[in-house]
């Protein structure tokens, strides 16, 4: 069993509120739930308005598999309008 940790770090220019903040963030978690089928958690600074930490978690017994998978969410989240990505780190364990 592998399991892939990847952990998005988000800016959101535009959030005036952490409810702003907020509605952009579950946004963002729900559409990665549903297309990739993965677990999500907001990890990271919380209580910050125009910034996110979002950890997302796959399981699988090939690695290859794992990290393809992943650098579709990359790619997903660098497309998302609501929040740009500012960096990433994948691990695989």
């Amino acid at each position: 069993m592998l399991i892939a940790a990847l952990q998005l770090e988000l800016a959101i220019p535009w959030a005036m509120s952490l409810k702003d903040k907020r509605r952009a963030v579950k946004g963002l978690k729900e559409r990665i739930r549903h297309r990739f089928k993965a677990s999500t958690a907001e990890v990271g600074d919380l209580d910050l308005w125009r910034s996110a930490i979002i950890g997302v978690v796959l399981v699988g017994t090939d690695a290859r598999v794992l990290e393809g998978c992943c650098r579709k969410i990359v790619d997903y989240v660098e497309e998302f309008p609501n929040a740009r990505l500012e960096d990433f780190a994948l691990e695989i364990i």
